[in-house]
């Protein structure tokens, strides 16, 4: 089942880079994500959250980055792509579903659909190695929330 995501909501979202090149979220932050199939997912992250950005190899970097400090959504994108494998989906996404998460997330902070689809073909041809390992910890607040949607 493929899955789209409509619009997505956060309060703020700050982060910093740390010696290692990683991101480092400073505040605790909500994402809201507003799917097609009238689901709204919520998760919390706790501050502290490490990750590495969208994992794109540095030859490739010229084409899509591994995180913009001008664009919160399309670093967001990369982190919860990353807690979504992390935690094997929480048991309600497949991971292709998570990778269709993935890609329209990055459309929605404005990368072309070119570059969301190449990202999208490479996290299912190389990601299935992370799929429920979780290299830099991430931990959310409480497990994936998920209700229906208000916004019609």
């Amino acid at each position: 089942m493929t899955v789209k995501v409509h619009d997505v909501s956060y309060d703020r979202f700050d982060t910093r880079v740390d010696k290692r090149g990683n991101l480092v979220l400073d505040k605790s932050a909500q994402v809201d994500l507003s799917l097609s199939d009238r689901r709204l997912v919520s998760i919390d992250v706790e501050s502290g959250a490490v990750w590495d950005g969208l994992s794109v190899p540095w030859m490739f970097q010229w084409f899509l980055k591994k995180y913009d400090k001008m664009n919160a959504l399309y670093n967001i994108s990369g982190l919860i792509h990353d807690i979504l494998y992390a935690h094997e989906g929480f048991g309600v996404f497949s991971r292709p579903e998570c990778d269709d998460i993935f890609r329209g997330m990055l459309q929605l902070s404005g990368k072309w659909r070119i570059q969301a689809a190449l990202a999208y073909i490479s996290v299912g041809i190389f990601g299935a190695s992370s799929w429920g390992e979780d290299e830099f910890g991430l931990k959310v607040k409480s497990r994936l929330k998920i209700k229906p949607n208000q916004i019609k």
